[in-house]
């Protein structure tokens, strides 16, 4: 138990299916987030930086900022 990944409780062989099933699904989820996280940054770095619109403000206005970050959560 101490050097395993996974360790099913109890002796039902079906749980050895349910949890792979179940790792498959995390790491689906994960790898979704990490693509929303990238392309979330990729277009929102420049605008915070001011790079996006550069004639309209040098730089990002703090409110414009919260709600980014309050937007990504």
């Amino acid at each position: 138990m101490e050097a395993s990944d996974v360790t099913l409780v109890g002796g039902i062989p079906r749980a050895v299916g349910t949890a792979i099933r179940l790792s498959r699904q995390t790491r689906r989820v994960i790898r979704q987030n990490l693509a929303w996280a990238f392309g979330y940054n990729v277009v929102l770095i420049p605008v915070g930086d001011g790079g996006a619109v550069p004639h309209l403000w040098d730089h990002a206005e703090p409110a414009l900022a919260a709600g980014a970050m309050a937007f990504s959560r």
